[in-house]
C-alpha cells in the first residue's frame, strides 16, 4: 500500500485493501508506527483518505509512536479538504493531542494554517483554548510565531482569553513584546480585556522585555499607554531603564529619558560597591542580585557593563535633567529645535553682512 500511495496509484491501492489479510491500520516499512491513513493525510492525498475512511476497520484516531494522529498531520500541513473529511468521521477525536498536549488545532495555529483554523473554529467540538503542558495556548503560540492572521481570528472569538499565561507567567502580549512583533502588539492592545502590564512569575513586565531587547517601536507605543507602568521593577529590583543600560540599548535609554515618564534612577554606588563591581563585570545581573538595591543606580549598571556612552548620557541627565530631556526630544524628533529670537542689533548686523556679501563684488 505504501508504494501505491507514494506513486498515486489509487487502483492498486484499492486492490490491496480488498485483501482480508491486509492490516488497514499498518503502513509497511514504517519504524515509528505510522499508519497508512496518517501518511495519506499528511501528504494531502484526498482520494486515498476517502477510500481509507470508507473501510470499516479503519482506526481514525490511531497515532504513531509519537501519538501523531491523521488529523494532527493534516492540520500541521494545512490540508483543508483532508481535515474536513477526517472531522466528518463519526469516530474522530478532534482534540486528541500528542504527549506534550499539542492538539490538532494548536498545531494549525502554530503553522499559520488560516483556512484550517477558520474551519475548526466553527466546530463546537474543538477546544480552541487547550494549552500545551507548559501552558502555551493557541493564542500564545500564534503570537510567538508571528501568525498575525491567526491571532486576529482567535481574538475575535469570545472563548479566547487574551491574558492566559504559560506556567511561567508569560502572556501572549508578553511574548509578542519580547520577540518584537509590532503588528501583533498593536492588535492585542485593541482587545478590551487585554492587560498590557501583566508580568511573568519573575515580575518581568512586557515593557521591560521590549526595552531589554531593543524593540524601539514597541517601547514608544507602550510609553503612550497609561495602562503601562514604565518604572515597574522585576523581582531582583531592576527597572526597564536599568536593563536597557545593562544591555547597551542606547536608543531605548534615550527614548525612556525623553519621555519624561522615568523619574527613578536610583542612587549612586558607594565607593566599596563600585570597587567590588569591577570583579563581576561579566555578569551584571549577578551583580544586581548580590548588591543591596539601595546602592544601585542605572548609571552604575552602565559602568559595570562598560557602556561608556550610556554612562555619559546618564551622568549628563543627573546633572542637567531638563536640558538633557529637551536635547533628547529634539534629537528623536519629538520636539522642534527652538528658534532664537534676534535682537534689533543682530538683525542689523545680519542685514549689513548680506549687503556686503552681495554688493561688494
Amino acid at each position: 500500500m505504501r508504494k501505491a500511495l507514494v506513486t498515486g496509484d489509487i487502483d492498486a491501492f484499492k486492490q490491496e485493501l480488498e485483501d482480508e489479510a491486509v492490516d488497514v491500520n499498518f503502513c509497511p516499512g514504517s519504524f515509528t508506527g505510522v499508519t497508512v491513513l496518517f501518511r495519506a493525510a499528511h501528504l494531502g492525498k484526498i482520494e486515498f483518505v476517502q477510500v481509507l475512511l470508507q473501510n470499516s476497520k479503519i482506526d481514525v484516531n490511531r497515532g504513531d509512536s509519537s501519538s501523531l494522529t491523521p488529523l494532527f498531520g493534516a492540520c500541521e500541513e494545512g490540508h483543508l479538504e483532508v481535515v474536513r473529511l477526517l472531522m466528518a468521521h463519526p469516530e474522530v477525536d478532534v482534540n486528541k493531542a500528542i504527549p506534550v498536549q499539542a492538539s490538532p488545532f494548536w498545531v494549525a495555529c502554530e503553522k499559520g494554517r488560516e483556512d484550517v483554523v477558520i474551519h475548526m473554529l466553527q466546530d463546537p467540538r474543538v477546544n480552541i483554548v487547550a494549552p500545551m503542558n507548559d501552558g502555551a495556548t493557541p493564542l500564545f503560540i500564534s503570537s510567538q510565531h508571528h501568525q498575525l492572521a491567526i491571532v486576529k481570528l482567535l481574538l475575535d472569538d469570545p472563548r479566547t482569553d487574551p491574558n492566559e499565561p504559560m506556567h511561567d507567567g508569560a502572556t501572549p502580549f508578553y511574548i509578542a513584546c519580547q520577540e518584537g512583533f509590532f503588528e501583533i502588539v498593536k492588535l492585542l492592545l485593541l482587545h478590551p480585556r487585554i492587560q498590557p502590564d501583566k508580568p511573568t512569575n519573575d515580575q518581568v513586565a512586557p515593557f521591560f522585555t521590549a526595552c531589554q531587547n531593543g524593540h524601539l517601536d514597541i517601547v514608544r507605543l507602550l510609553l503612550k499607554d497609561r495602562r503601562v507602568e514604565p518604572e515597574r521593577q522585576r523581582d531582583v529590583g531592576a527597572s526597564a531603564l536599568m536593563v536597557a543600560c545593562g544591555e547597551g540599548q542606547v536608543e531605548v535609554v534615550k527614548i525612556l529619558l525623553a519621555s519624561a515618564r522615568i523619574t527613578t534612577l536610583g542612587p549612586s554606588l558607594s565607593r566599596d560597591a563600585t570597587t567590588a563591581s569591577k570583579s563581576v563585570k561579566a555578569d551584571w545581573k549577578e551583580f544586581i542580585g548580590a548588591m543591596p538595591q539601595a546602592w544601585i543606580s542605572c548609571k552604575d549598571v552602565a559602568y559595570v557593563r562598560g557602556e561608556s556612552e550610556i554612562w555619559a548620557l546618564m551622568n549628563e541627565y543627573e546633572l542637567h535633567p531638563a536640558a538633557t530631556i529637551t536635547a533628547l526630544r529634539i534629537e528623536l524628533g519629538i520636539a522642534r529645535k527652538p528658534r532664537v529670537k534676534l535682537s534689533g542689533e543682530n538683525v542689523q548686523m545680519k542685514a549689513n553682512f548680506f549687503s556686503f556679501f552681495f554688493f561688494s563684488r
